[in-house]
């Protein structure tokens, strides 16, 4: 029980962590390498597949300090 909230009180810091470098930005005017590299870790893009008769990639956003927030975003391919 104690490693459980041990971790629980871990995941709850890094995600802080994350909330406050959100906040440090208030009118983002553009999107640069420097923020991507500052709140995602890394992304895992699929190979395109067809789903219900629609062309869709499936991928894994990790977000530094909290991990995925929503597994296997799927995002439309032209």
């Amino acid at each position: 029980m104690q490693s459980y909230l041990e971790a629980k009180t871990d995941k709850t810091e890094s995600l802080q962590k994350f909330i406050d470098k959100a906040r440090k930005i208030t009118e983002l005017k553009e999107l640069t390498p420097e923020l991507i590299h500052k709140f995602i870790d890394r992304t895992i893009v699929y190979a395109p597949r067809y789903l219900n008769g629609k062309c869709v990639q499936l991928m894994d956003i990790y977000y530094n300090g909290v991990g995925t927030l929503r597994e296997r975003s799927k995002a439309k391919t032209a």
